[in-house]
């Protein structure tokens, strides 16, 4: 009784700390009028999102950056299955080593790094591409996607591709059909880690992205700081800026909790 009661009550303060902040943003976002000493605003409009969406074009933005951050997601997690399924699965002298040098991108100053890629895409002729922006962010995000799905494969059962490779089934036909099928929990929380990485990045799309390529944090970021916009428009900048990182976490935990399910039936 004692232990379900303080569970109730950590559970209700984690709740309260996550919606504390949150609920103002939310009004501020929708609020006409909200002035002092008013517990809430006092009159409500959507005026703040048109005035975003007429004046940055935010509908493109937003598209632009579902797009960038699927691609890097895609990107970042095939790159990382193969050195994760290695590092995971064989046990060979230098394990540890490999796995510090596979994490050596992210431990250095991220922006040491971008400036050497700079004058990498630049001799290359891809400076300021789309290219360049996703080779950059796969840079930062493939290291982590390892770290989350080496645990994964030091679980994972290679007989079963061994028997299909047994079959005479191709090494990419193992990696679609068998590998990624079967940890397919993994790699649903690498790329829910990946994707709003990528969602989040700002410096990468600063230094990297086409001159009139925008993303809703190239906005949000530089708004913050310089102070541009009133309360209302950055508020209804960051509800903008959440909801997509936030519904691809429903989605990946439904499709998580979904594969539990199946797999708790079989």
């Amino acid at each position: 009784m004692m232990w379900t009661v303080t569970r109730k009550l950590v559970l209700t303060f984690t709740v309260l700390v996550i919606l504390i902040p949150i609920i103002p943003m939310m009004l501020w976002s929708v609020a006409e009028t909200w002035t002092y000493p008013s517990l809430f605003p006092s009159e409500l409009s959507f005026d703040n999102f048109t005035m975003l969406f007429d004046t940055y074009s935010l509908g493109k933005v937003i598209t632009d950056s579902i797009i960038v951050s699927a691609i890097v997601t895609i990107v970042s997690i095939l790159l990382a299955v193969m050195p994760a399924k290695f590092i995971g699965t064989q046990h060979f002298r230098g394990k540890i080593f490999v796995q510090t040098l596979t994490m050596m991108p992210v431990m250095a100053p991220a922006i040491i790094v971008l400036f050497g890629l700079m004058g990498v895409f630049v001799k290359m002729g891809i400076y300021k591409t789309f290219l360049s922006l996703v080779i950059a962010e796969a840079v930062f995000l493939v290291p982590y996607a390892i770290m989350v799905l080496v645990p994964i494969f030091k679980n994972y059962d290679s007989g079963i591709e061994d028997q299909a490779s047994t079959l005479g089934i191709n090494w990419l036909s193992r990696l679609l059909n068998v590998v990624l099928p079967n940890l397919k929990t993994g790699l649903m929380v690498s790329a829910m880690y990946v994707f709003m990485s990528s969602w989040a990045a700002y410096l990468a799309v600063s230094m990297f992205a086409p001159r009139t390529f925008n993303t809703v944090a190239s906005l949000l970021y530089p708004a913050i700081y310089n102070g541009q916009y009133s309360n209302g428009m950055l508020a209804s900048l960051t509800v903008l800026f959440f909801i997509p990182s936030i519904a691809f976490l429903f989605i990946s935990t439904w499709i998580i909790g979904t594969d539990k399910m199946n797999n708790g039936r079989i």
